[in-house]
């Protein structure tokens, strides 16, 4: 049996996304210095003296990640502390930063097909005008759902950064897209956030949109607002459909938070991943 613990080093939050990771393997004893680039539930890749790595987990084997958490201070949150409020479904302190489409790419789209800053802005504000109908889930406490219960919007720190982004580049077709760990720290780090504000953030990324296989790849990601420390990762392939644009590319994202249930497989093994 192994057990990988993952230890991210953040000396100051602007700069966590440049910090070293460790990989501790049992199996070997010792210690791995390296840069944590993604995590999913069944491995770890991470970039050792320049090489690209994977550490693959089989069913047999155990893997525990324990996220770097700065000396705690008041109004700051560790991972601990987030699994333990899906655990007990007290998920308070939850602030909704909406949808960032900075790393976005986008696969095989149609002449007629426009993915800008208008489609990035209406799929933001169509999870908010259906919070109390199809996306009533993120919104509203629930015993059965992990990542229900969100208490305060705050969508200005993505709109900026969605403004920002050079639409013309963002076509590429690609097998395995994924966001890299130190790209999710240092666009968390760069968020416009109010200087008072504390509590846990939770935004997703979007990786990919394959318009031809009708699939969205997502990363979601809790970060403490006070420290900017990534607590947690978690990235999905889904399904799209749906009438209107900004429901076609956003309904997937129901998927994934019903796979999160309490009670399901994922929130299993997200708990058993982060918990520590």
């Amino acid at each position: 049996m192994r057990i990988i613990i993952c230890i991210l080093f953040s000396f100051q939050a602007i700069l966590s996304f440049a910090q070293f990771d460790y990989l501790y393997s049992q199996r070997i004893h010792d210690t791995i210095e390296c840069r944590i680039v993604e995590i999913r539930p069944n491995y770890v890749a991470y970039i050792k003296k320049g090489e690209m790595a994977v550490d693959v987990k089989s069913t047999q084997e155990k893997i525990k990640i324990k996220l770097f958490q700065p000396d705690k201070i008041e109004g700051s949150y560790t991972t601990n502390d987030l699994m333990e409020f899906f655990r007990k479904s007290d998920a308070k302190d939850i602030i909704w930063f909406g949808l960032d489409f900075s790393y976005l790419k986008v696969c095989r789209k149609g002449p007629a097909e426009i993915y800008d800053h208008s489609l990035f802005e209406s799929m933001n504000n169509f999870i908010i005008d259906r919070a109390k109908k199809e996306f009533f889930s993120l919104f509203a406490p629930s015993s059965f759902l992990v990542i229900s219960g969100i208490s305060t919007i705050n969508l200005t720190p993505v709109r900026e950064v969605n403004k920002g982004i050079d639409t013309e580049k963002i076509e590429k077709c690609e097998d395995d897209p994924f966001i890299p760990l130190d790209y999710i720290r240092k666009s968390v780090s760069r968020y416009n956030i109010n200087t008072v504000q504390t509590g846990i953030g939770v935004v997703y990324f979007y990786n990919y949109i394959n318009k031809h296989e009708e699939r969205i790849i997502v990363t979601l990601v809790y970060f403490d607002i006070k420290t900017r420390t990534v607590l947690l990762s978690w990235t999905e392939e889904l399904g799209a459909g749906g009438i209107g644009a900004a429901w076609h590319w956003t309904s997937g994202l129901l998927e994934m938070i019903n796979n999160i249930k309490k009670s399901g497989s994922d929130f299993q093994t997200m708990y058993l991943l982060y918990k520590w």
